[in-house]
């Protein structure tokens, strides 16, 4: 749920902001290190509105010493992304690392559109 923020979601965007966010506001958490791999389960089934749950690819590898194409690294990979799809979230990887199956969502450039409100 959103908070009220003094309010500044409602001046910008009108009367319905707060119903329209809510309805509207996807929750996204990173799995980094081999510790989050082994609660994965856990997560998923304990915290309510998650949606979306990423294999944060180099920190993955970074701590726990080892890369993507490692048979280390693809094991935990496979178990976050199968527990992730059995409990019907979708996984997110970086675009460059997509080719493994089940992945609908990725991660884009690191270029995007600015809105202008990032200026005021």
């Amino acid at each position: 749920m959103r908070s009220s923020g003094q309010q500044p979601g409602q001046i910008l965007w009108g009367d319905g902001y707060a119903t329209n966010a809510n309805n509207n506001i996807l929750v996204m958490i990173q799995i980094e290190s081999p510790a989050g791999v082994g609660v994965i389960d856990n997560i998923s089934n304990e915290v309510e509105g998650i949606d979306i749950v990423m294999v944060a690819s180099n920190d993955f590898g970074l701590f726990a010493g080892d890369r993507d194409g490692s048979p280390s690294y693809n094991a935990r990979e496979k178990v976050v992304r199968e527990s992730v799809l059995a409990h019907g979230k979708d996984p997110r990887r970086s675009l460059e690392l997509a080719n493994r199956p089940g992945y609908m969502l990725f991660q884009g450039p690191k270029t995007a559109k600015t809105t202008g409100y990032e200026k005021n």
